[in-house]
């Protein structure tokens, strides 16, 4: 039988109707497990306690926010290297939940990506600031190749980003911006010799689902739809990291590292 691990306050109907669509995972209590949405003041504080305080393992939602002046920027980034070096040395799992990061539609679809010779990849998104869409980007795109240190951005302003660059031989192009009306949240385009994916992704509903497409010489078929959010699998790898001691794909580490990148191609650092 799964163990069922406590919550403690869960303040926002999205979560609190994912948790409740997992009840062999989930319940109300004390908190073996804990919640923290990096958007709200003292985020970071809490966060810490929850590690020191004995907790068996915690959610951070969102990219670690977006701050308006390059030193409140790279605080953030020593705020968050002082965070993973305290969950690692106190063995505490610490899933992180960007945008998007643990679509199921996106994972399911990579181990048939990654069949083709990938030659592009282009991104595009928007919704939020455009340090926050870009680590959303990174962090589908590590999923995809190794880490984007190559990448230099190409244009940068206070609403808009494009950067490019070439990955293990992957031409890459990414671009976000505030707002853009009429386009989905985020569009990721997998170029191959022979092949071509296209992933639309839409979080305006809890279980919207991803929308995944392979088009080739003998036309295009459109993956399996599945009706399970980010956020969901975000809390069942949070499961998964607490009582099977599996390892976390996308936690502080990897937020870190993401948003590093990001400050830099756009302009966060000195």
């Amino acid at each position: 039988m799964t163990e069922i691990l406590t919550v403690d306050a869960v303040d926002t109907a999205a979560d609190r109707a994912v948790l409740a669509s997992l009840p062999r995972h989930f319940r109300r209590g004390p908190g073996d497990v804990h919640l923290v949405h990096s958007g709200e003041s003292g985020w970071a504080d809490r966060l810490a306690g929850v590690i020191r305080g004995g907790a068996r393992g915690a959610l951070l939602t969102g990219a670690g926010t977006a701050e308006p002046d390059v030193p409140a920027a790279l605080a953030v980034l020593t705020v968050l290297a002082e965070l993973a070096e305290l969950a690692a040395s106190s063995g505490v799992p610490v899933v992180v939940d960007v945008r998007f990061g643990h679509d199921p539609t996106w994972a399911a679809a990579l181990p048939r990506i990654s069949l083709a010779e990938v030659a592009i990849v282009d991104g595009l998104g928007h919704g939020g600031h455009p340090v926050d869409v870009l680590v959303g980007q990174l962090a589908l795109l590590r999923s995809l190749l190794p880490t984007g240190s190559a990448l230099r951005a190409a244009h940068r302003s206070a609403t808009s980003y494009a950067v490019c660059g070439e990955i293990d031989g992957t031409v890459v192009n990414l671009a976000g911006a505030a707002a853009l009306p009429g386009a989905p949240p985020l569009r990721i385009q997998v170029a191959g010799l022979d092949c071509r994916w296209e992933a639309v992704f839409d979080d305006a509903a809890v279980a919207t689902p991803t929308v995944v497409t392979r088009m080739d010489a003998a036309g295009s078929v459109t993956l399996p739809l599945v009706y399970e959010g980010s956020r969901r699998c975000a809390w069942r790898a949070l499961h998964r990291a607490v009582v099977d001691r599996a390892p976390v794909r996308y936690g502080l580490a990897e937020l870190l590292a993401d948003r590093t990148l990001a400050l830099d191609m756009l302009g966060g650092s000195p």
